[in-house]
């Protein structure tokens, strides 16, 4: 049984929690495109994965993470922020979370029972929402490529900040700005 106690303490900690959250992330080099968000607007997106938490914990409706969470993956796609750095950022507010729950149960072994169905359950939530957060960028990336209206220079500038951010996330050395040509090969600058 999970503890309403629990989940009622971290909905009223919920800010707190947001703001520790976002000064992690805005210190991490792994979270790069994050820097760029401002901390409320930041703030605000982490407050809204708590509430949605809050719910999901009393009601566990998989469609409702679904709905909410394929939609978030689309407007992380459409805001430029690379995939691996918006999965990053949910881990590392999972495993903040986590941590959170395991100091504040007491030594009380009713207490450890419910820490332990709490954090099985604050796991498979996270495990959810990335994966849908996953197939709303994926979906987003793949009709955005697939838009025939869209034009030249806007599908070349999304390819050339992909390769780029692709690079910076897997490489600490710095990356040069890369040409692209007309027909999208990276480094050429004719075409």
């Amino acid at each position: 049984m999970i503890s309403r106690k629990l989940v009622s303490q971290i909905e009223r900690n919920a800010e707190k929690l947001a703001a520790d959250l976002v000064q992690a992330v805005k210190h991490d080099l792994r979270a790069e495109a994050y820097h760029q968000i401002s901390d409320r607007k930041f703030e605000e997106y982490v407050i809204d994965l708590y509430r949605n938490l809050g719910r999901w914990l009393r009601s566990q409706s998989r469609g409702a993470v679904r709905t909410i969470y394929e939609r978030k993956g689309r407007d992380r796609y459409h805001d430029g922020l690379p995939l691996s750095q918006v999965v990053f950022s949910f881990t590392m507010t999972k495993s903040m979370l986590l941590e959170y729950v395991r100091a504040g149960v007491h030594a009380d072994s009713d207490e450890r029972e419910m820490e332990l169905d709490l954090v099985h359950a604050i796991s498979g939530f996270f495990d959810r929402v990335i994966y849908h957060i996953v197939l709303g960028y994926e979906d987003a990336r793949r009709a955005d490529l697939a838009n025939p209206m869209r034009g030249e220079e806007e599908t070349l500038a999304m390819r050339k900040n992909l390769v780029i951010e692709a690079r910076k996330s897997s490489s600490s050395l710095p990356v040069p700005d890369l040409d692209i040509s007309r027909s999208g090969d990276v480094g050429e600058v004719a075409g």
